[in-house]
């Protein structure tokens, strides 16, 4: 009997330490595609506003020669 208890014991710490291993991988994962998505944000976020100065510019462009601005 006690071995019985012994092979499960080994088994289930053998298990332990690949579910460990699957949830560092997982969360280095996590973390890198966090980063990757920031950055992604931040060069999307830079272009919206560069066209959106470009819009303004082209709809305030008569008003601003107008009145010599």
């Amino acid at each position: 009997m006690a071995s019985l208890f012994a092979r499960h014991a080994q088994a289930y710490q053998a298990l332990s330490l690949q579910a460990t291993a699957f949830h560092q991988q997982f969360v280095q994962a996590l973390t890198g595609a966090g980063g990757a998505y920031a950055a992604a944000e931040a060069v999307n976020a830079a272009v919206a506003q560069s066209v959106q100065q470009d819009v303004l510019n082209v709809i305030n462009a008569p008003t601003q020669a107008l009145f010599d601005r």
